[in-house]
């Protein structure tokens, strides 16, 4: 990458500072945004827009902007702060403000995400170079990365992805192995099945979901179905990997056992939801009764019929405040709603609803918001639904038609 040094510009320091702490902020909340309910393709755009033109004055205020923002991380060292001095960073090429950064990483593993957000905000061109000597690195942060570069952009990493997933260091191996399922690499599902028992529950995770994706649906879905008990993100993500990866009657029956452990209730609504089966459509609507499961039903229904519940007039009024009994902990804390940015829906009314467009749709398939799935389908719900949608869509590209999973997360104009 080309040094392109930070130049004196005449600023006003309170403009530049306003930048700084803008492009923090929106930086986190695009991060929230790439898994939220209620964010679209474009909705995502507008946000990128906002996002670059703070990144912008950051970049036309010349030193003065790097100062700004390497002051402001030294005060708060979060990822929104990362992101801002990273990107920086990285577009200048000066590897005397880009190690320091990357230094640090080991100390705040945490701040990782906003590290990785400003890699994907760099055009991938222009990180060949630095992405090269990463992988040759002894630092295994730096090796993590280069592997995340290839991730966000999609690029792959050649030959020495073999050589990665055998890394000494388990941050590296589990990020390896995840990039294989992710770029579709087929010549290495044995490689990321010699890992599924790996004694990193982490590498073992990623190894098992990647060679799921890349057609193993005998020891490496045993082992994502260990996961989805996990009280993390991991056990959601092994959770939707659990159901897409089965066809309908095995998928049924994977839940059918996840439905008879108690405290399941939420788990079980979101595997209905991944599955798509219209025969559990009645069951649904009968969970939008109970308050802690009413938005997630109503998720779940809109992920089968494609009935958006805001637009088709089945909401209801908020009916409690915005906190809710946790039913899987078994006890009687009181946490945040997980669902906040779902609509609630009005059970009588979305079983009108479905008492007449419901019989628009045939049994004994699965469906992706009101159509069967195939290809055809995917793509257009790809480009037109909502996040979670959006994964869904990329998940069945990938398991059922060989198609490269498609990375919701990076700047859409950049898809």
């Amino acid at each position: 990458m080309a040094y392109v040094p930070f130049r004196d510009r005449p600023v006003l320091d309170h403009i530049v500072e306003q930048h700084a702490e803008e492009a923090a902020f929106l930086w986190t909340l695009r991060d929230a945004a790439t898994s939220a309910p209620h964010y679209k393709r474009y909705h995502l755009a507008r946000l990128d827009e906002r996002l670059e033109a703070h990144v912008d004055g950051l970049r036309v205020a010349g030193a003065a902007g790097w100062r700004v923002a390497v002051n402001q991380l030294e005060r708060y060292w979060d990822t929104g702060e990362l992101f801002s001095a990273a990107l920086l960073a990285l577009e200048s090429g000066d590897m005397r403000r880009i190690e320091p950064l990357t230094a640090k990483l080991q100390a705040a593993p945490e701040a990782r995400r906003g590290f990785v957000g400003a890699i994907a905000w760099c055009p991938p061109d222009g990180l060949a170079s630095l992405v090269r000597e990463w992988h040759r690195s002894r630092e295994a942060c730096q090796r993590y990365l280069a592997l995340c570069a290839c991730s966000v952009h999609r690029s792959g990493a050649g030959a020495c992805l073999a050589v990665c997933i055998e890394d000494e260091d388990p941050l590296v191996r589990a990020r390896a192995v995840r990039l294989a399922g992710e770029t579709n690499r087929v010549d290495l599902l044995q490689a990321c099945l010699r890992h599924i028992n790996d004694n990193d529950a982490e590498v073992a995770f990623w190894a098992a979901w990647s060679a799921v994706l890349l057609g193993d649906r005998a020891a490496a879905l045993e082992v994502i179905d260990s996961f989805v008990n996990d009280k993390d993100r991991r056990g959601w993500v092994a959770l939707e990997l659990a159901v897409r990866a089965r066809p309908l009657e095995h998928g049924a029956d994977f839940v059918r056992r996840l439905a008879s452990d108690l405290g399941q209730s939420r788990a079980v609504l979101t595997a209905l939801g991944h599955l798509g089966d219209i025969a559990t459509i009645p069951w649904i609507i009968e969970q939008m009764n109970e308050p802690y499961l009413a938005r997630l039903a109503g998720a779940s229904f809109t992920m089968i019929s494609g009935a958006a519940l805001d637009a088709a007039n089945l909401e209801r009024q908020t009916p409690v405040p915005e906190a809710t009994m946790n039913d899987d902990t078994l006890d009687d804390a009181i946490t945040p709603d997980p669902d906040e940015h779902l609509p609630w829906p009005e059970p009588a009314l979305v079983r009108h609803w479905w008492l007449f467009e419901g019989t628009q749709i045939s049994g004994g398939r699965r469906y992706l918001l009101g159509r069967p799935i195939d290809e055809k389908t995917c793509d257009w719900v790809w480009q037109e639904g909502t996040q979670p949608q959006r994964r869904a869509a990329a998940y069945e590209l990938a398991l059922r038609f060989g198609r490269t999973l498609a990375n919701y997360h990076q700047r859409p104009h950049m898809r």
